[in-house]
């Protein structure tokens, strides 16, 4: 939105609306927060992914008419991509590790604080069973890089601002530290951003999908879409009962909601979860049918569609009456 709005509206008489995701209403910097909340009030239509994004929309000033709530769908293709039966063992070797009889748990995200994985390597890991070892796949930093150089180098306010903006900071260091200090180095396995094909893998070589999110000021999970990616892969999700995951993830719908920040609540669902593996296939398999009936994008598509459909119908300027040619 770093363009006139008005000076479009001048120039057209089309709608303009916006899609906001989450960290995008919420950044915490004083000057983004001044111009969004300027340029929002401008809009025809704020589109919202989740209700808890639109509720930041709404503490900014944005009208309860002037906002619609489009929830984030997921590719129905996936269910189409069959488990590899050979990618077990790339994984093994990948990861130094035999993964029979072992129960995997794996997140998928940005490496910053609000996704709670150092929470949970700190707070959850040391306490499950033995046989229970943690996948983490998301990029990281390298340890030359400038960005790192200059993030140690800022307060950590500045430096946190830019670890929002990028998706990337120093929450990776954080996590290997943990690995030696909770004694995880065989349970805990980091391996930085993945290919798109082997990622589709290990959702399906995965037991639990875990998404620990915990709150953090200036930042949020406007949606979470990496929840249902897990599920219409078969991978059962447990995600923390926070922000815009309530609307991705519904309770012993499509996945279980833990509160976040609480540990023995995230043992217990996880042991649980892990003590009947026929109970857990039929979930997986009940959980991925219904997110791939109610989160496909043709369904988010046709949301837009009728949504811009009666924009542009209350657009429309009444057709002024012509008298017949005498």
């Amino acid at each position: 939105m770093c363009f006139s709005l008005k000076g479009l509206k001048k120039i057209s008489s089309i709608p303009i609306t916006c899609t906001f995701h989450g960290l995008d209403v919420v950044f915490a910097n004083k000057i983004y927060q001044r111009l969004l909340v300027s340029r929002m009030k401008k809009l025809d239509k704020i589109v919202a992914v989740s209700r808890a994004t639109a509720d930041e929309c709404r503490i900014r000033g944005a009208s309860e008419e002037n906002i619609a709530i489009i929830p984030n769908g997921v590719d129905k293709d996936m269910r189409k991509i069959r488990k590899d039966p050979l990618f077990k063992e790339r994984l093994e070797q990948k990861i130094g590790l035999s993964l029979e009889e072992k129960k995997v748990l794996l997140s998928v995200g940005r490496p910053v604080r609000r996704k709670g994985v150092s929470w949970f390597m700190e707070n959850v890991m040391p306490y499950l069973k033995q046989d229970v070892i943690y996948i983490v796949v998301g990029a990281s930093l390298k340890k030359d890089s400038l960005f790192r150089a200059i993030l140690k180098l800022l307060p950590k306010k500045w430096a946190g601002q830019l670890e929002c903006i990028y998706g990337i900071g120093l929450e990776r260091e954080k996590q290997h530290k943990l690995i030696k200090t909770k004694n995880l180095k065989d349970r805990v396995f980091i391996l930085g951003k993945v290919p798109y094909h082997e990622l589709l893998q290990l959702y399906r070589h995965s037991h639990l999908f875990i998404m620990p999110n915990i709150p953090v000021y200036g930042d949020m999970e406007g949606f979470g879409l990496t929840a249902l990616e897990a599920s219409a892969n078969r991978a059962v999700v447990v995600a923390s009962r926070l922000e815009g995951i309530r609307d991705s993830v519904k309770e012993g719908k499509n996945g279980c909601l833990v509160e976040p920040s609480e540990p023995k609540a995230w043992i217990k669902k996880i042991n649980d979860l892990l003590a009947e593996p026929s109970k857990l296939k039929k979930t997986a398999e009940s959980f991925q049918l219904y997110t791939l009936q109610n989160y496909s994008w043709e369904r988010m598509t046709e949301a837009y569609r009728r949504l811009f459909s009666l924009l542009l119908h209350s657009k429309q300027k009444p057709q002024q009456s012509v008298s017949p040619v005498k």
